[in-house]
């Protein structure tokens, strides 16, 4: 009767590798949500900003 190779390391090897990528493409979504999300709400502030604007210049027209 012939012993299976033992493998066991490599499948380790490979089964940690395949954990550390996975946490790493996992925290750079995180990272890249966060950022999207920002960016949203910087432009919808921008929005506001300038729509508040306007509605200040429409009445400044309106009163002249």
């Amino acid at each position: 009767m012939t012993v299976p190779p033992n493998n066991l390391p490599f499948l380790f090897a490979a089964f940690a590798v395949v954990w550390a990528v996975f946490f790493i493409y996992a925290a750079y979504m995180s990272w890249r949500r966060q950022s999207v999300q920002r960016d949203l709400q910087e432009l919808q502030q921008t929005m506001e900003s300038s729509s508040e604007s306007d509605t200040d210049d429409e009445e400044r027209a309106g009163s002249v």
